[in-house]
């Protein structure tokens, strides 16, 4: 394990030892600005292509920062482009119950289709259960 970047927004580890990184993102997310929740995804775009992760785990329960459409059409533009040459094969993500419980399943097939299609996704409500499937 490799504590790649840490500060009050979110956590970047690696894991050699099965070749995954995951993003945890943390409550102070809450006092974000757009700026902010910007450079933080552009490091961990930069940290995704360093590593070539197989694996990657996405912990968003505790974010607080309200994703608006403006930053998601700069996130699709600025980010998951960066996704599709690096070999990964299952990226989960942890989403709160609540919000899963809110999603239908076109707004969840829409979420999904934005990821490469070599790999498998997957959205889980607790972090141990994205973990144990990451691990298989």
């Amino acid at each position: 394990m490799a504590a790649l970047y840490d500060n009050h927004f979110q956590n970047l580890i690696a894991y050699n030892d099965n070749n995954s990184l995951y993003q945890i993102w943390k409550m102070q997310t809450l006092s974000m600005t757009d700026d902010e929740y910007k450079r933080e995804m552009l490091l961990f775009a930069k940290y995704l292509e360093y590593c070539q992760p197989q694996k990657l785990l996405i912990n968003t329960n505790q974010l607080r920062f309200e994703v608006s459409p403006k930053i998601q059409e700069w996130s699709q533009r600025e980010i998951y482009f960066r996704l599709e040459p690096i070999p990964l094969k299952k990226i989960s993500f942890v989403i709160p119950y609540e919000q899963l419980a809110e999603k239908s399943d076109e707004e969840i097939n829409g979420f999904l289709a934005k990821y490469p299609p070599q790999a498998k996704v997957k959205l889980f409500g607790e972090e141990y259960e994205a973990i144990g499937w990451l691990g298989n």
